[in-house]
């Protein structure tokens, strides 16, 4: 019999032994499974880790086998099973040491399949289940990374966002927020990238990420136009952090900042201490800095200079060696070396880093290769072009450039025609039809085919009548009719009768006629048809045919003249001159003859044509109208004597024939070329409105003439001059559809652009310029530079629409461009008028001292800029700069009345400047020179009395202000005197005689300077005697009437706003605080305005839109303020009752806040906290949050003193069970009101004072 004992024993050892055979068993299979993944078997032991998690589902290494699951997947390439297993794995096992690691995976398997929006939320999700894990943060970062390479800014963003809010201590916060800011700055929302920047300069201990977050934000200072901080965060990272990489990149941007402001030469300064820097600065940096001197020189000028930069920047490879040879090219261009230039393009083109701009390398080689006379590179380079850009507007003046090298350098008229004729057809509607046209006709007359010439002539003149082209066209038609289109087939039949009629014995006369026929009507021989008219009449021709010799003889000579300069140059005027003694010889000896009127015509033509003098002319003139006054054909003659007078310059006469022309001969055909040409005399007369009315009519008859477009463009001229656009738009836009093919319609933007800059309409002005420079690259002739007058009219443009930082940026771009002449001191000037507009005295100033250096007509002419300098720096009280601008002003001011104002104020810059024994000197000097002027010498007694006020003696300060009021009682400065005596009684404390006083200055002086400011410090005091209405009363009037003193109505504001809580009422302190926040941006405080915007939805019981307002300020404020805004947040909860989540948020203060601001919000935090949780009858917890603010260091003992009595308190009332509200004194943490319920009404501590601050203003110097 066994024992009993023996059996309990084995009863249950037999199951331990199975169960460690088991364990045993499991461990042996895991162990292998993993070193089987360890030694890189990862097909057998993803095997082995599958049946390993089917064999031991539940257990520990079974939980653990199917992370390694995942990682055997991802080894062997199987990603989507891989994020499977992990995605699983993660979910089944969120509790699991390496569930957020698995998370990780499954995002690196959705990389691996190139799926970045899904990585991104499988990061995003490590957070979101594991939002304590140590990799959290990590993962944010990289799913910001992926959410923004899967095209998901705002997720990415947010990624960021939570990054930065959550994990404030994590070691990638920094770079998570220079990334943020990044973002921020693309999106063109500088002042987010701005804080982002300023919050990663403040958190950053190592100096190469401060240099870069110190960069980061004078980037985005920069673009907010805030460039004096811009310059003085580089200065920073230059001075101190030189060993960095930053140290060269804040010398660049620096160089940039310097140039954007005007200066050139500061830029390249700055540039150049990197591209000499051979040790320390990289080549990317180093390039950059050659390539921006090389600008810099581009745009002053310099092409030289220029070009031996950029040569040197090519020699870096990198992303911008592209850039840098096409600039190269360009510049190589401009110093007329071609053959350089094209190696640049032809290296440009060679490029295969793929940032180079193909369209403009290739329009640069054809440029360069036809300059350099490498004429079949560049028609290759045309047919590259046209197979790879055939959509580009640059084709068809590319086609018309290639055709012209065929044509002119090649002598290909044949390849020259075919190019001609494929621009034509495939670009029917260029404006360069017609010079396509001309040039084709052109090419076929160089290609002996005048009568298709001929057709392309007439289809030129018929078709494009208004062409430029069109009176040379018409001049080739007569020529191809007289000179080249020959009948040699029929002059040879006719000399073959000839000479049988020679055999036959015909008479001389007759045979040497006949010859002279054939040579001026077939073959076009007008040498050989003059001599022989002259032999026919020589050899006796009979009498009827005389005249027509004589006609003909004259004809030939007339046609030899007009042909031009002989072979070896003489001159034609002896073929002239013996053409009129023939015409003249005709007349006389056969006046009525078939040819006397032609004969009549010519000859004049050719007197008028030899006329050298006025006088000449109207010898002329006067003889023909005297032995000719029958001619049928007189407005012809007339018009001929008008058109002579007009180039000889005698208009009045021109003007006179023509006018008899118009009205005598109205159907005559040089009716419209008469009227055209009364224009233009008139023009030359002055008489302008004349000349515009008879453009009008010409344009009307006449719209289709060779003179139409000239026409339709001086009439527009004429009006967009006076302003009067709705006259000159309409004739634009005839050109622009009716005369599309002549060179106006190229500059008609440009032309609109000046009509309505003259008219007032900056905004149409500006799109006009911008459209002309849109299209001024199409012209490949050349290398295109924006003109710098129209950059200018542009900068003018965009000012007066009221876009201030464009009309900067083109007034800059104006400068480079342009530093001596009178021009570039009125932008100056403008630059000035905008910086303080804005603002911006220091740079307003330097702006007006350099305007000043540009004389407005002689040199020693008085400049009104150096003045507005001086009171630029007076009116900043910055008085020891104007007082330096004023001296100098002195030394050129004419006349007594500027030079008293001068004067008087160097004297006040001295006693302002504290220089009373100067400043008395000057005085008594200034009252002698100048006796009798009243307003000064009380002006100078009033500064003594503030110089006494500021300097604490009140008696002599009143005794000055006194004597104003009685010496000088009929002057300006008595309402300043009142008032000087209103600040020493508010100063003394006698608060009722200072509030007399100021109502005086208000009642009496209403219109005077200074009573804004009586108003402003009468609102003041009734706001300190807290009476809340009377100083609203104040403030309200001040901004009732703004013009009155623009630079107050920022304090007014501010005062009022401040009035309206004291008064409750805080929906005017809400609508008035969103206006500040609007119309000063710029201020330094309007964070805190921004913040009050919340608090005030809170006091409006709005407390969800504080919430988003304030969380909203989260994101985009400076650390400073993070604390200040989370309590706030915490107390919108507080107020709606959700208890809860005002604790969450209250303690985000002590806990995520990392850099302490000036108020300590930890205290408050935590008795907000205490107060919350007694709100929910939690009162140890509530006690825990009293006792953290003793245990805290660095807590004003004051704040831990109401920290223990609130202990003792809610522990006395844990005790006696029942609940009590105390009412603490203005000591403790907080002022409570308690209400007739017992309810508490918190108000604002720690910002009560702020709240209360008020900014006063006096004439204090």
């Amino acid at each position: 019999m066994i024992p009993r004992s023996l059996t309990i024993t084995a009863f249950f050892f037999i199951p331990l032994l199975l169960l460690a055979s088991q364990e045993t068993k499991e461990n042996a299979d895991f162990k292998l499974a993993v070193n089987l993944h360890n030694d890189k078997l990862y097909d057998l032991a993803l095997e082995q880790f599958r049946q390993f998690v089917s064999t031991y589902p539940n257990t520990q290494q079974g939980m653990e086998a199917r992370f390694y699951l995942g990682l055997s997947q991802l080894k062997l390439l199987k990603f989507d099973d891989a994020r499977l297993s992990f995605q699983n794995f993660a979910l089944a096992f969120s509790d699991h040491p390496k569930a957020p690691e698995a998370w990780w995976n499954v995002a690196e398997a959705y990389i691996a399949m190139n799926n970045a929006r899904e990585a991104g939320l499988a990061f995003e999700r490590l957070k979101t289940f594991h939002p304590k894990s140590k990799i959290a943060p990590q993962a944010l970062l990289k799913a910001s990374e992926y959410f923004e390479k899967g095209g998901d800014r705002e997720n990415a963003k947010k990624a960021l966002r939570n990054l930065v809010q959550d994990y404030a201590s994590s070691d990638v916060i920094l770079q998570a927020r220079l990334k943020l800011g990044r973002m921020y700055f693309e999106e063109n929302q500088f002042e987010l990238a701005r804080i982002e920047a300023r919050k990663a300069a403040d958190g950053s201990k190592e100096a190469n990420a401060k240099a870069e977050a110190l960069i980061a934000m004078s980037e985005a200072l920069v673009r907010l136009g805030r460039l004096e901080e811009a310059q003085s965060s580089l200065n920073d990272v230059i001075k101190n952090f030189r060993s960095t990489p930053g140290y060269h990149a804040a010398l660049f941007l620096l160089g940039t900042l310097q140039k954007e402001s005007g200066s050139l030469d500061g830029a390249m300064n700055a540039w150049k201490i990197i591209a000499q820097d051979t040790v320390q600065a990289s080549s990317e940096i180093r390039q950059g800095a050659l390539i921006a001197i090389g600008d810099a020189y581009a745009l002053s000028g310099d092409a030289a200079k220029a070009l031996a930069h950029y040569e040197k920047a090519v020699r870096f490879d990198g992303a911008r060696r592209g850039e840098t040879l096409l600039k190269a090219g360009a510049m190589a261009e401009k110093v007329q070396a071609p053959a350089k230039a094209s190696e640049f393009f032809k290296q440009a083109l060679e490029d295969s880093s793929g940032s180079v701009n193909r369209r403009l390398a290739q329009l640069g080689g054809i440029r360069s290769f036809v300059a350099s006379k490498n004429y079949a590179e560049a028609m290759k380079l045309v047919s590259t072009f046209r197979t790879q850009f055939p959509s580009v507007p640059e084709i068809p003046r590319i086609l018309l450039e290639a055709a012209r090298v065929c044509g002119e350098e090649l002598n290909d008229h044949r390849r020259q025609v075919e190019l001609l004729e494929v621009l034509m057809r495939e670009y029917p509607s260029t404006s360069l039809i017609d010079d396509a046209l001309f040039a084709h006709a052109g090419a076929l007359r160089q290609a002996g085919s005048p009568e298709l010439a001929l057709l392309s002539y007439e289809n030129l003149v018929q078709q494009f009548p208004a062409s430029e082209h069109s009176t040379q066209a018409r001049e080739s038609i007569e020529a191809i009719k007289t000179y080249e289109l020959k009948d040699k087939e029929g002059g040879l039949e006719k000399l073959a009768l000839l000479i049988g009629d020679v055999i036959a014995g015909q008479p001389k006369g007759d045979l040497a006629f006949r010859l002279g026929e054939i040579s001026f009507n077939d073959l076009k021989d007008f040498d050989r048809s003059a001599d022989q008219f002259h032999s026919a009449l020589q050899l006796g021709l009979k009498i009827e045919k005389q005249a027509a010799a004589l006609y003909y003889q004259a004809k030939s000579n007339d046609y030899l003249h007009r042909k031009g300069p002989t072979a070896d140059g003489a001159k034609q005027s002896p073929f002239a001159r013996r053409a009129i003694a023939l015409y003249d010889s005709l007349l006389k000896r056969f006046p009525i003859s078939e040819f006397s009127e032609e004969a009549t015509i010519a000859q004049l033509k050719l007197r008028f044509k030899l006329a050298g003098t006025i006088l000449d002319a109207r010898q002329i003139n006067a003889a023909f109208l005297k032995d000719h006054s029958n001619i049928r054909r007189m407005d012809l003659i007339f018009f001929e004597a008008a058109c002579a007078y007009q180039e000889l310059k005698a208009f009045e006469d021109a003007v006179s024939i023509y006018r008899s022309i118009l009205q005598n001969y109205r159907q005559s055909a040089a009716a419209p070329d008469a009227l055209i040409r009364l224009s233009d005399a008139l023009f030359a007369l002055g008489e302008n409105d004349t000349a515009a009315v008879v453009l009008q009519d010409f344009l009307t008859r006449y719209p289709n003439h060779s003179s139409s477009a000239r026409a339709a463009w001086t009439l527009a001229q004429y009006y967009a001059e006076r302003g009067n656009v709705s006259r000159a738009i309409p004739l634009y836009q005839t050109i622009e559809q009716k005369y599309f093919y002549t060179s106006f319609a190229s500059d008609l933007d440009r032309a609109r652009g000046d009509a309505y800059s003259r008219a007032g309409e900056p905004e149409k002005s500006v799109r006009s310029f911008k459209a002309y420079l849109s299209h001024l690259g199409n012209d490949v002739s050349e290398s295109v530079e924006t003109p710098r007058e129209l950059l200018f009219k542009l900068a003018a443009g965009q000012e007066k629409a009221g876009n201030r930082s464009e009309a900067k940026r083109l007034y800059v771009a104006y400068l480079w461009r342009d530093t001596t002449t009178e021009r570039a001191g009125q932008a100056y000037y403008a630059l000035a008028s905008i910086a303080r507009a804005e603002s911006m005295i220091a740079l307003a100033a330097k702006y007006l001292e350099r305007a000043g250096k540009f004389a407005l007509g002689s040199t020693d002419q008085f400049n009104k800029a150096s003045l507005e300098a001086a009171e630029l720096f007076y009116g900043n009280e910055d008085y020891a700069n104007a007082l330096t601008r004023f001296s100098e002003v002195a030394q050129k001011a004419k006349g007594d009345s500027l030079q008293q104002y001068v004067q008087s104020r160097i004297i006040v810059c001295y006693f302002r400047l504290n220089n009373t024994k100067e400043g008395d000197a000057r005085a008594a000097s200034f009252v002698r020179t100048f006796p009798g002027v009243a307003r000064y010498a009380a002006e100078f007694d009033y500064e003594r009395g503030m110089y006494f006020l500021r300097s604490g003696d009140a008696a002599k300060a009143k005794a000055f202000f006194d004597n104003i009021l009685q010496q000088y009682s009929t002057t300006a400065l008595v309402p300043q005197a009142i008032y000087g005596n209103a600040r020493l009684a508010e100063l003394a404390g006698e608060t009722q005689e200072a509030l007399r006083l100021y109502a005086s200055i208000v009642q009496r002086f209403p219109t005077d300077k200074i009573a804004p400011r009586a108003q402003l410090s009468l609102g003041n005091l009734h706001y300190n005697q807290e009476q809340w209405e009377a100083a609203a009363r104040q403030y309200r009037a001040l901004l009732d009437d703004e013009q009155r003193a623009p630079d107050l109505v920022q304090y007014a504001m501010n005062n009022l706003i401040l009035a309206y809580k004291e008064l409750s009422m805080f929906d005017g302190a809400l609508e008035l605080t969103r206006k500040y926040v609007e119309r000063f941006p710029n201020d330094p405080e309007l964070i805190n305005k921004r913040i009050d915007i919340g608090v005030l939805f809170q006091k409006l019981g709005y407390y969800d839109q504080s919430v988003l307002h304030l969380q909203h300020l989260l994101e985009s404020s400076d650390a400073d303020l993070e604390g200040e805004i989370r309590y706030y947040i915490g107390e919108a909860h507080f107020y709606k009752g959700e208890y809860q989540q005002a604790i969450l948020e209250f303690l985000k203060v002590p806990y995520l806040v990392v850099k302490k601001s000036k108020v300590d919000w930890t205290a408050t935090s935590y008795y907000m906290a205490g107060q919350a949780y007694e709100k929910m009858s939690k009162f140890e917890q509530a006690i825990t949050m009293y006792k953290q603010i003793i245990a805290r260091p660095g807590i004003d003992a004051t704040f831990k003193t109401g920290a223990q009595r609130e202990i003792d308190r809610v522990t006395e009332l844990v005790k006696s069970g029942r609940e009590k509200r105390v009412k603490w004194d203005s000591g403790g943490l907080a002022v409570a009101r308690v209400d007739p319920a017992g309810h508490t009404d918190l108000r604002y501590p720690l910002t009560l004072g702020k709240e209360r601050s008020l900014i006063f203003i006096d004439l204090l110097p």
